[in-house]
């Protein structure tokens, strides 16, 4: 589960906060618990948290002033982090140090080499410019005072130290005299000054370098300022004497709160430096002597020889004096002075004044959030000023005051920004389900709330997800709840107030505050102890201003109280009910009662009360409770939670119940730790349930059922999320967000991993869904199953299946069935209910027209479409089995349809059941039992056509575990039938086993036992048994022979022989009793009873009384106890037995003398039921003993109209919406069963509909809710509301814009349109932030378009007239404004330039007319090349903007800015000037309902921007493409400059290289610039940037230095790309032969010579580029054919051009082409050339000429390797043969010494210069040369002979080539470092028992990556010599580890053929690839290589590929 957001918690203390800027970035970093969070500052948007870092809480904070380093310490620790490489969204841990105790404070100079940290000592820290890889620590200290201090700062030239302590004292250390470099201090080398004040000393801080200045190393003059308690602001200048340095106070200023600071402008200190690094040069022609070093340092520690007197340092000086700000902020005030010359050198001279000032800083509406703790920053960022500070509570707020001439709030400051935390644990997260806001409590008592965005659909980054919208002041809060429908919380306190507080605003300002009002309404007190729980119920609505709700107020220890609050513009309460009992929970069910069509009813209050062991349900009545329910349970509860049902929770499990308090399912698991439940909805139709238990979470869902018997819906768990930290809390918000309280922070996670598998779990079945059909064929309803099956053939023929089948709901419930009546008597008038199962009693057959038939044909028909199947059939495609149910429906339908004249309707509907039975058990679903159940042979029993089973379904000889299954013991009704079937069983029985015994027993009951003896006869081995036989049982005394030994066979548990001894001896009670008791078969018994007693018989009677009857009744199975007493025999009771069971629930208790393995399946209710009743009613038997025993069968039309809800239920449970629907067409039940399910059925239908129809008003949906309402007298406005908000809160505006347009609810529809658009504004403010903010393009898309076609919506059919009156025609504008700028952003985005202006001309001429009403679809092309962030891109992004900013500032916007104040004017959302609200009789303001709306409904109604807004937002991305463009200029040479100007100012007919990508000629870009006016100013800027440095500052301010004043500074994030288009790589070689490596030329990067295994030429060589250019490959990108066998064929294949005249378009191709051989930007004009023309101080050439060899190129080749400078590579064989080869030349160069023991080389490689080169062989032998190409290059210089215990196998270099690591294998694994340059005896430096194959040095960190040959793969850290990591690889075996250029990344390659890129830093899986099919038998890789960022590797199957071009 991602978390999308994480709000941390309150700073630690106000002093724990410090702001810094890097790359351009302002960022706020502070202490949040053991927590530091990155922030933001412009958009307080959590950047970065990094934990996991201290042990204690966060104690200080500090930004160093460059570089990005962040210092941050805790209990004796300090951790600085660092930016991580080419990264600004990461910070990492580099260094650490160990001070004592916890600083108070963290400072740095400016160049970040000095630290200085206040704890109990004063440290300084110093640190080296290069920092080593891995995490360094420094245990002491440069300098340390011996006076503790609290506070203190360095000065940025690193020379002075102020600190203080508790006292009116500020303390300077200096270092007199010049300075030597010194690894460390003495304490007293320091001299001290003492500056004086007034009172205690709050705030100290030097001022920042921000200006051009000479750098002395003895003297420079700084500034401090220091603060007082009193408010006394003192700036103190330092100054040289003779004497020494001294400190003057220059400035004093006595304030009223002591909040003041140097205003900062980051742009001009870090980022202009590496401007000057690049215009050195020109500095040096202007200034002479003054010397340029990046890498200079601080003043404590160098010396005066290590760097000149003068050195430049800082930023671009814009004026000649430097100018700093003071800004001081006082509360009714805010004053800046003008601070000239401070800091500057001495001679300059020191001016402060008062520059101006501005008064009522603050608004009344946020008083709460002034600053009002240090520290205070103030930030100057383009044309205004950001003041960003703590306020009371230590919130961290935000202020801007613009300064930008004409600009509407430049008169004030405004509040941006509150990052609001909790400083106690969270304890209560409440969110509001209907309105997007969340409230938090925690410990102390703090109430925060927030307000929620749903965000941009699959696009996270377009909308920030949680703000800060307000507070409550007082910290006593216990327990809060929101009102549901209105923005106002009800809070408890612990002095047992109850307060009810709403959010509050009266001006338009006040609306675009992120921090509301939240203003107390009503307080009383309820008892006096702590308000430890609060519930309340729904709101009841009496008038539009009137309403009242139920509350609970739980006091601790003191019981409850049940108030009734109401509303009628004052707030009133009262007390209903109190009680001192405890409980473990309580809430309230609120309900409308009675309601018919659109009448309101009777608003019902139901308050459940949950206790340990008991849950209770009562009715709020004026002054007391009347009880309703109780129910107990079995384990002890512990929460509930209360929605559409009740959630109890215990430690064991989670039990639902509906209202009425019957059970709804259970969930068992064990739960351990705290735990926290919550309901939410993302699926379709059901319930899901979120459990919060310690570090984890589980989700929890409902899934329908597989069929309609009485049982609820299973829940199960869908998902298990392991967090990292505890939680304490949860929530769900109205967009279902899933939020957590994590101690002090709250983590927001997006749900939308759940969507798909909650949609599938939860949706309803299609119409075609088996279960459905087999229903409807039960019912009878043929005709309903012959339309949905036309309906399938037809869908399947057009190859588009829907869940519906386009059949309409009219259609289906009003459908008839066509067959005949059957002939009955006449009915009385008030005839029997008939609303679902029609009475379908046939005695004579009936005749179908021939439209009806469905015949068999018909059934194989659609059975072969359906295995034939190529579309999807939604909720069955998946499902195999499902499928082979619906194929049998079909057959069992056809069937059905055609022998209806054979069968009556009890064996039409026994032959179904049967068929549903025979496939579940062919397909192995019965997992219960093997029989029927007992609802099936109810049916069966009653049938007047059994014979007709035995001709149809019974066709073959059963066994008796088959009639057994299929229940024939009990329902057969023929007895010559049953003899038959048995005598049947008996014969086949024994010839199958030869065994009398076993068919002993059939021959007794069938009285034949003359057979049985003659085959006892022929039996040898049971003689015995034969001569017992020959007895005549007809005598008393064989009787009781045969008695005593049946009692002997059953204490042997023979219970079978048993019974058929007791039949021989006249015993058949007692066989009975053997067969029911012992072998627990009472079917068995029934059949022994009716073969031997006939029809009826006493024993038969008694069976049934004594074992089915009880079983019925303890079980509750209704069909067990009819089927009991038709055996009987007693026709009434078989009918009026039923009328008990209306409202009972089946058992499942453990069943008394039926063994489980043969019992037949028992039933609870079924919809049949009701069906199955009126057939009973219809049969004259039953009739006429009614009548005889004076019974009546009119109570049955009651129990049958009272079913109907239970059958509505099941047919839902089921998830079959569109029967349940059919069940209730006729018959009122409750109001809130036929909500669900008319909701369940028509969120089918929005499946089907809803991505094809929302554009044109959703017709299909619009008709079926008219209909529906229409027919079950159902509110139309109910079912609206519920979609509406259902699309509102999934954020499908469209969706809801055509449901409301449909339903004529014009306004409505608007609004949601509104919403649409207002994306594109939010899309726009990210731009303005950020100009290279990337979204989707799909995004972009989807929204102009559906803007667009809701517009469309809202017009008048037939016209170009819209239905909204005079108020909304500013949405109107709002809505064409966003399309025409949505349609701009995606040329924007795409690089169409010519388009993006020609969407502007259209933009222009609607606003000079804006009454115009045709908006046209604009089509965009296609982008024609990707658009990257590059200079060109860049300027023509900001020519375009300034397009877009001067045709809005043309429009006249202000009567459009006044309509949206009109707009929320007649909302009543704000009052209008001079306007009061009318007063209630005690005087107070009357307040209305729209007044207490939240964000949700209240600024729903103005979702978009004023235009005015949106210039300032136009504005500001303009200026920040400008600086961005101007920065990466000042950047580049000057020759490259001049490149890009010439292509911007082209007059040629052709456009330059730079430009192609963007213009289709030149003509187009002339036609761009001019309307862009962009020639004019690229020449301006870009030609003074490529001028010198000194000529940009000081001789083109005019031009150039006053625009850059004026732009600011850029704010951007770098995103990383990695394009997934390689799949398996690009194959650039292919050989029938296996490929055993390769050699890559890297001095073109081209060649590369390839060894072979095999027979043939051994190396051959290819060209790259030639391979990726003319290759001809297929959609895999394998090439077509291999490469020839020889050298010599390979070289001359290179003049083939195969495809030269086909271009090639494949993006793989083209990027990788594009990345090894495009001509890079020559940023510095030398370049290393490669190959060296001098080598060794020799000139290659003639190194290469007396080298010749003829070695033959089919000699075998183990190993290659290729040099990394020169255009060579060397190979080795299995001899030990080595040999130097020379890119496309035929022969070798020569030929190295071969090893002593001429082994196998088994691993080659060069240092990274090339001058070395390791060898490793088969005998574990290490060999290095010195590669210098002269004679001595091919003799070993160094030889490490392997030994019996440590043979090595690989190797690496750690540096240069004299460090060496060493690995092997056999017999143990060993590593070992060794010294080359010192004496081999001295040169084992380490080693350690750990080995591998194969290895891979990562300089960065330090570390050896290990390959084991198991697979196994290790992380050695060379500085702690110890094993850090080892892994599964999930190699079968490692072969190769390469590393990449930058070190971050690292490849494996394995025996199976798969190659792995990792994470070198977290040592984590990035990606794996599979390289060679699965197919082929060799896919080992053989070699992996990194040629720059491109990754290549050889494979054994005779393949090399290009796999990717980058990997990180």
């Amino acid at each position: 589960m991602k978390t999308v957001q994480i709000i941390p918690s309150a700073p630690n203390h106000n002093l724990c906060i410090s702001l810094g800027c890097y790359d351009e970035v302002f960022l706020l970093a502070f202490g949040s618990g053991k927590n530091i969070v990155i922030v933001k500052a412009n958009t307080f948007t959590t950047h970065q948290v990094l934990s996991g870092f201290h042990q204690f809480d966060v104690s200080s904070v500090g930004w160093a002033r460059t570089g990005g380093k962040l210092a941050t310490g805790s209990h004796n620790l300090i951790v600085i982090f660092f930016p991580k490489l080419r990264s600004i969204s990461d910070w990492e841990p580099k260094i650490h140090l160990k001070p004592e105790h916890s600083p108070t404070s963290l400072s740095w100079s400016f160049f970040g080499d000095i630290l200085l940290s206040v704890s109990k000592k004063v440290c300084v820290w110093t640190f080296d410019s290069k920092i080593s890889e891995g995490i360094e620590t420094i245990d002491q200290p440069f300098w340390s005072a011996k006076v503790t201090y609290d506070k203190g700062v360095i000065s940025p030239d690193g020379r002075l130290i102020a600190v203080s302590k508790n006292d009116s004292k500020v303390m300077v250390y200096y270092k007199e005299g010049d300075y030597t470099e010194e690894s460390k201090l003495q304490t007293d080398a320091l001299k001290l000054l003492r500056l004086n004040h007034s009172s205690y000393v709050t705030w100290l801080d030097w001022k920042d370098i921000s200006v051009f200045k000479l750098y002395l190393n003895k003297y420079n003059p700084n500034s401090l300022l220091t603060i007082c308690e009193d408010g006394w602001i003192r700036i103190w200048s330092e100054y040289s004497s003779p004497q020494g340095i001294g400190f003057n106070v220059l400035f004093q200023l006595k304030t009223d709160n002591g909040m003041a600071n140097w205003l900062r402008d980051f742009r001009n200190m870090e980022n202009n430096i590496s401007l000057l690094a690049q215009k050195q040069d020109a500095l040096r022609q202007q200034h002479g002597d003054i010397e340029f070093t990046m890498n200079s340092r601080s003043c404590l520690i160098r010396s005066k020889t290590s760097e000149p007197d003068k050195t430049l340092y800082g930023a671009m000086m814009r004026e000649k004096t430097p100018v700093e700000w003071l800004v001081v902020a006082e509360k009714e005030k805010v004053t800046f002075f003008m601070c000239e010359g401070v800091g500057a050198f001495p001679l300059t001279a020191i001016n402060i004044k008062s520059q101006f000032q501005y008064e009522h800083y603050f608004g009344t509406e946020a008083v709460r959030w002034i600053p009002a703790q240090l520290p205070f920053f103030v930030i100057r960022e383009v044309d205004e000023v950001q003041i960003i500070s703590a306020d009371i509570t230590r919130d961290l707020v935000r202020w801007r005051r613009m300064f930008q001439a004409g600009a509407k709030d430049s008169l004030y400051a405004v509040l941006t920004g509150v990052m609001g935390g909790h400083f106690g644990e969270i304890i209560q997260i409440e969110t509001h389900k209907s309105l997007p806001l969340m409230c938090t409590i925690d410990i102390t008592g703090a109430v925060r709330i927030w307000t929620t965005t749903s965000g941009v659909r699959n696009d996270e980054k377009a909308i920030d997800e949680f703000r800060h919208w307000g507070v409550l002041e007082d910290f006593d809060y216990t327990y809060v709840k929101w009102l549901r429908k209105f923005a106002m919380l009800v809070c408890g306190r612990r002095n047992g107030y109850i307060c009810i507080y709403k959010w509050f605003s009266d001006t338009p300002e006040q609306l675009k505050l992120l921090t509301m009002h939240w203003q107390t309404m009503h307080c009383w007190i309820g008892l006096n102890g702590e308000c430890e729980k609060l519930k309340v119920g729904d709101i009841e609505v009496l008038k539009h201003t009137t309403f009242r709700f139920l509350m609970l107020a739980k006091f601790k220890g003191m019981g409850y109280i049940i108030y009734e609050v109401f509303y009628d513009g004052l707030f009133d309460s009262k007390i209903i009910y109190q009680d001192d009992k405890e409980f473990k929970d309580s809430n309230f069910h609120s309900f409308v009662e009675g309601s018919e069509g659109n009448s309101p009813g009777k608003f019902v209050n139901h308050f459940i009360l949950l206790n340990k062991h008991k849950i209770e349900s009562f009715l709020v009545k004026e002054n007391s409770l009347e009880p309703l329910w109780a129910r107990n349970l079995e384990d002890e509860a512990h929460t509930m939670k209360l929605t559409r049902m009740i959630a109890v929770v215990s430690r064991q499990s989670v039990l639902f119940l509906n209202f009425e308090g019957d059970a709804l399912g259970k969930y068992d698991a064990p739960f351990t730790g705290k735990i926290i439940i919550d309901f939410f909805n993302i699926g379709l139709a059901t319930e899901n349930v979120i459990l919060g238990l310690g570090k984890k979470i589980l989700i929890i869902s409902q899934e329908f059922l597989n069929n309609v018997e009485e049982s609820d819906m299973p829940w199960r768990l869908v998902k298990e999320v392991e967090l990292e930290n505890e939680i304490s809390c949860i929530g769900i918000t109205m967009f279902q967000q899933i939020v957590t309280g994590n101690d002090r922070n709250l983590m927001i996670y997006r749900n939308t991993f759940l969507q798909e598998k909650l949609n599938v779990n939860q949706e309803p079945k299609p119409h075609y869904h088996p279960t459905i059909l087999f229903e409807l064929m039960r019912s009878n309803k043929n005709e309903l199953v012959l339309m949905i099956l036309k309906k399938l053939e037809m869908q399947l023929d057009e190859g588009n299946v829907t869940h519906s089948l386009k059949l309409k709901s009219e259609e289906f419930l009003e459908a008839k069935n066509s067959e005949q009546k059957p002939q009955e008597a006449p009915k009385p008038q008030d005839a029997s209910f008939d609303w679902f199962f029609e009475s379908q009693v046939v005695q004579a057959p009936l005749a179908m027209t021939k439209e009806e038939e469905f015949t068999e044909k018909d059934a194989a028909r659609l059975k072969e479409k359906l295995q034939t199947l190529e579309v999807e059939l939604p909720g069955i495609s998946g499902n195999i089995f499902s499928l082979i149910q619906l194929q049998n429906a079909i057959d069992c339908f056809a069937f059905v349809k055609n022998q209806s004249r054979t069968m009556d309707e009890f064996l039409r509907v026994f032959y179904i059941n049967c068929r549903i039975f025979n496939l579940n058990l062919d397909q192995k679903q019965r997992n219960k039992t093997q029989c029927l159940n007992t609802m099936d042979i109810a049916w069966a029993l009653h049938s007047d056509q059994q014979d007709t089973l035995f001709q149809t379904l019974f066709t073959q000889e059963l066994t008796w575990p088959q009639m057994r299954m299929f229940g024939m013991g009990i329902w057969l009704k023929s007895i010559w039938k049953l003899k038959a079937m048995v005598e049947n069983i008996a014969k086949n029985e024994f010839r199958a086993n030869k065994d009398p015994k076993t068919v002993s027993l059939w021959y007794l009951i069938l009285g034949k036992k003359n057979i049985l003896l003659g085959l006892y006869k022929n039996d040898y081995q049971n003689q015995k048994i034969y001569s017992f036989l020959q007895n005549d049982f007809s005598n008393k005394e064989w009787q009781i022979k045969a008695q005593k030994n049946a009692f002997e066979l059953r204490k042997q548990r023979k219970y079978e022989m048993s019974a058929a001894f007791f039949l021989l001896g006249d015993k058949l009670i007692d066989a009975i009793e053997v067969l029911v008791q012992d072998l627990g078969d009472p079917q068995l018994a029934l059949v022994v009873a009716k073969l031997c007693e006939g029809e009826n018989g006493p024993i038969q009677r008694q069976i049934i009384e004594k074992y089915f009857i009880p079983t019925a009744l303890k079980a509750k199975d209704p069909w067990l106890l009819s089927l009991s007493y038709a055996l009987l025999n007693m026709p009434a009771e078989t009918l009026d037995c039923l009328s008990f069971f209306k409202n009972e629930q089946l058992e499942d208790t453990n069943i008394e003398f039926w063994n489980e393995k043969v019992q037949p399946t028992l039933s609870g209710f079924h919809p049949t039921m009701t069906y199955y009743i009126k057939l009973l009613k219809s049969k004259v038997q039953i009739k006429r003993n009614f009548e005889a025993k004076g019974l009546s069968l009119e109570k049955f039309e009651k129990i049958e109209k009272d079913m109907v809800s239970r059958c509505a239920e099941n047919f839902i449970n089921a998830g079959l919406s569109i029967i349940a629907l059919k069940s209730i067409k006729d018959e009122p039940i409750n109001l809130e069963l036929v909500d669900e399910i008319l909701k369940t059925h028509l969120l089918m239908i929005i499946r089907d509909t809803a991505n094809k129809e929302w554009k044109e008003k959703f017709p299909t949906l619009v008709s079926e809710i008219r209909y529906l309402t229409k027919a079950f007298n159902f509110s139309e406005k109910r079912l609206i509301d519920f979609f509406s908000n259902l699309f509102y809160k999934r954020d499908l505006r469209n969706y809801q814009c055509s449901l409301l347009a449909g339903m004529n609810l014009m306004e409505s529809a608007a609004e949601s349109v509104l919403h649409i658009a207002a994306l594109v504004h939010i899309i726009l403010s990210r731009y303005s932030r950020d100009p290279f903010f990337e979204i989707k393009t799909k995004t972009l898309t989807n929204v102009t378009h559906d803007v667009l076609n809701c517009i469309e919506l809202l017009k008048v059919p037939g016209t170009d007239l819209y239905q909204l009156h005079i108020s909304q025609k500013t949405h109107l504008f709002h809505m064409a404004f966003s399309l025409y700028l949505g349609y701009f952003v995606q040329a924007y985005l795409g690089g169409l330039w010519n388009q993006a202006i020609l969407i502007l001309q259209k933009l222009q001429d609607f606003l000079h007319n804006i009454n115009s009403e045709n908006y046209i679809d604009i089509k965009l092309d296609e982008s024609r090349a990707v658009v990257e962030n590059n200079i060109i891109t860049t300027w023509l992004r900001f020519l375009i903007m300034n397009r877009l900013k001067e045709i809005i500032s043309e429009f006249d916007y202000k009567e459009m800015d006044a309509w949206i104040d009109e707009s929320l004017y007649n909302y009543n959302l704000l009052l209008r000037p001079g306007q009061r609200y009318p007063l209630n009789k005690d005087m107070t303001p009357m307040l209305s309902i729209e007044m207490s709306l939240g964000p949700g409904r209240g600024t729903k109604r103005r979702p978009l921007m004023a235009v005015s807004r949106l210039l300032e937002r136009v504005s500001s991305w303009r200026r920040r493409l400008l600086l961005r463009a101007q920065k990466a200029i000042s950047n580049e040479t000057m020759q490259e400059a001049q490149k890009y100007i010439n292509s911007l100012i082209t007059t040629a007919n052709d456009l330059p290289d730079m430009l192609k990508p963007h213009f289709a000629d030149a003509s187009a870009y002339h036609i761009f610039n001019s309307y862009a006016h962009g020639m004019t100013q690229i020449h301006l800027l870009m030609q003074s940037s490529a001028q010198g440095l000194s000529t940009f500052i000081y001789e083109n301010k005019g031009k150039v230095s006053n625009m850059l004043e004026k732009e600011g500074f850029i704010y951007e994030e770098n995103m990383k790309e990695n394009a997934n288009i390689f799949r398996n790589g690009i194959e650039i070689y292919r050989s029938k032969d296996p490929v055993l490596g390769f050699a890559v030329n890297h001095c073109n990067n081209k060649n590369m010579a390839i060894a072979h295994g095999g027979k043939k030429e051994r190396i051959r060589e290819i060209n790259i580029e030639h391979s990726l250019k003319y290759k001809k490959r297929n959609e895999d990108l394998e090439i077509d054919t291999e490469y020839p066998d020889t050298w010599q064929e390979c070289m001359h294949y290179l003049d083939n051009k195969a495809g030269a005249g086909e271009s090639i378009y494949n993006p793989a191709i083209n990027s990788a082409i594009y990345t090894l051989y495009a001509p890079r930007t020559q940023v510095f004009l030398e370049e290393m050339e490669l190959p060296p023309p001098v080598w060794n101080r020799t000139p290659f050439d003639d190194l290469l000429m007396p080298l010749a060899s003829t070695k033959n190129r089919l000699d075998k080749v183990d190993h290659i390797c290729g040099h990394p400078l020169l255009p060579l590579y060397v190979t080795g064989n299995e001899n030990g043969q080595m040999t130097l080869w020379q890119y496309e030349r035929p022969n070798s160069l020569q030929d190295f010494t071969p090893n002593m023991a001429s082994s196998q080389i088994n691993f080659l490689s060069f240092n990274s210069y090339g001058d070395k080169l390791g060898v490793c062989d088969d005998n574990g032998n290490f060999f290095l040369y010195k590669f210098d190409l002269l004679p001595s290059s091919f003799s070993p210089q160094l030889t490490m002979m392997g030994s019996i215990s440590s043979k090595s196998s690989a190797f690496c270099f750690l540096n240069l080539g004299s460090v060496v690591a060493v690995i092997g294998s056999k017999p143990r694994g060993f590593v070992s470092i060794y010294d080359t340059l010192v004496p081999l005896s001295q040169s084992l430096i380490h080693t350690d028992a750990v080995g591998g194959t194969t290895l891979n040095y990562i300089s960065r960190y330090q570390q050896l990556i290990i390959g084991e040959k198991s697979g196994k793969m290790t992380r050695y850290d060379l500085r702690m010599q110890k094993v850090i990591d080892k892994i599964d690889s999930g190699h079968d075996s490692i072969k190769d580890i390469v590393c990449d250029p930058t070190e971050i990344t690292f490849a494996t390659g394995g025996k199976e053929g798969l190659v792995k890129i990792w994470d070198s830093r977290s040592f984590t899986l990035r990606e794996t690839i599979e390289v060679s099919k699965k197919s082929r038998s060799n896919k080992a890789i053989t070699k992996l290589q990194f040629v720059e960022t491109s990754l290549l590797a050889s494979v054994e199957d005779g393949s090399v590929k290009l796999l990717r071009i980058t990997t990180h």
